[in-house]
């Protein structure tokens, strides 16, 4: 039987999607894993088949599984760069979404002023780990981005090795992104942009986004400043 919480006012089917989300993110469930059907988890948990079947539904939507009806559902990776690109809004020249391979160049710890207090609702001046990052298509960097996240209740931070560990982990371990919140303003080049291969001066991308996760946390704050080139574009 599944354990829920008593005081949850939830829909019984919204609370089921947080038990298959932490199968998920605790890997229980494996990527590319055919899962147990509608029937089998509703006799494993003793919830009606029909709560079950709702609570697919709602993985179905976030792009989690992909179904096949009345034969087998399938789990997607949900750290694969596939899976996460599609919360990006640029693109390649064939139209596919582009979220890049990401390189962190450097791990901190800092305190949260009122612009990420807000977008993260956490308390100001609240312990955050920041992340700085680059990301690369086809070897091309096309965006540094400085990004902040809440601490989970289980990171333990000794060194700069853990520091850099918990930063590659990100939210994967506890939470599951469905959705981006995304800010665009175009601001001249620094000097400090040669790393996306634009000289000072030239216009670049700024965004501004918050990715959410499937019980309207925010996951993570991220500021990128993109140079998307000629093999990239932006999807308003």
């Amino acid at each position: 039987m599944v354990i829920l919480n008593s005081f949850d006012l939830r829909p019984l089917y919204l609370q089921v999607v947080d038990v298959f989300v932490g199968k998920i993110v605790s890997r229980q469930w494996a990527p590319g894993q055919f899962l147990p059907s509608e029937a089998d988890i509703s006799r494993e948990f003793s919830l009606s088949i029909g709560t079950v079947r709702r609570a697919f539904d709602v993985l179905d939507g976030f792009g989690v599984i992909d179904r096949s009806a009345g034969r087998w559902t399938m789990l997607h990776d949900v750290r694969s760069e596939r899976f996460l690109s599609r919360l990006s809004a640029v693109r390649s020249a064939d139209g596919k979404r582009v979220d890049g391979v990401m390189d962190v160049t450097h791990v901190a710890l800092g305190t949260a002023d009122a612009e990420i207090a807000g977008d993260l609702r956490i308390p100001m001046h609240a312990v955050v780990l920041v992340s700085h990052r680059r990301r690369r298509h086809d070897g091309r960097v096309f965006a540094t981005e400085v990004a902040q996240s809440p601490l989970s209740p289980d990171a333990a931070i000794a060194d700069e090795a853990a520091l850099r560990e918990v930063a590659a982990r990100r939210w994967f371990g506890h939470g599951l992104a469905v959705r981006a919140v995304e800010r665009l303003s175009v601001e001249a080049a620094k000097s400090s942009d040669r790393a996306i291969g634009v000289a000072a001066g030239e216009p670049i991308l700024l965004l501004r986004q918050v990715i959410f996760g499937h019980d309207g946390r925010p996951l993570e704050r991220r500021v990128a400043r993109c140079y998307l080139g000629h093999d990239l574009v932006y999807e308003v």
